[in-house]
């Protein structure tokens, strides 16, 4: 069981990763970003569900599993933790009955990210089984960093953080044009 909890989630996160590329996932269920701590946190949106979780990553976009900065993966014979709306899993956090997984690699400034959550609901859609907030990390003046999330729109477009790198999402009027885009040719 405790190989099938592991594969389950590398194979969805394998999956996504060939699936999306570079490219973020839109109309996947967000999670909420906050920093806890000096550290990245994703929060369970209020009107969501609870969620058993099977297992949490943070990893750049392209990432295999494990990824090489960060992920933890219920272990067999423990019960699941339930992820509540407004409750958050931070970035390198330990949780009993998961074990780590990844290189423990610090996350870098500039760099995007997507931190993952994996329900633990076998019979759902591979697409309802996860849950995915996008950030990157922006070096502040004084040293601190700042973590800022990539929001998707329901038309597809997303509103690009000020270090956010083009992911595939068609720049929002409220955002930056990220590094990469090239504008669709008007004719």
């Amino acid at each position: 069981m405790k190989r099938l909890a592991a594969l389950s989630l590398s194979a969805l996160v394998c999956f996504c990763g060939v699936a999306f590329g570079q490219m973020a996932p839109i109309g996947l269920p967000t999670l909420n970003l906050k920093d806890i701590g000096g550290n990245p946190a994703a929060c369970l949106p209020a009107g969501e569900g609870p969620v058993s979780m099977q297992g949490a990553m943070v990893g750049a976009m392209d990432s295999d599993f494990p990824p090489n900065e960060w992920a933890i993966v219920l272990q067999d014979t423990v019960l699941p933790a339930v992820l509540k709306p407004g409750e958050c899993v931070t970035y390198r956090q330990t949780l009993k009955g998961y074990a780590q997984k990844g290189l423990d690699k610090p996350l870098k400034s500039g760099e995007t990210y997507m931190f993952t959550i994996l329900n633990t609901d076998s019979e759902g859609h591979w697409a309802t089984r996860l849950h995915v907030a996008v950030f990157c990390i922006e070096q502040r003046p004084d040293g601190s960093r700042k973590f800022l999330s990539y929001v998707p729109h329901e038309d597809g477009s997303g509103t690009y953080p000020a270090c956010g790198k083009y992911i595939g999402w068609m720049p929002a009027p409220d955002g930056i044009i990220p590094p990469g885009y090239k504008a669709p040719d008007s004719q």
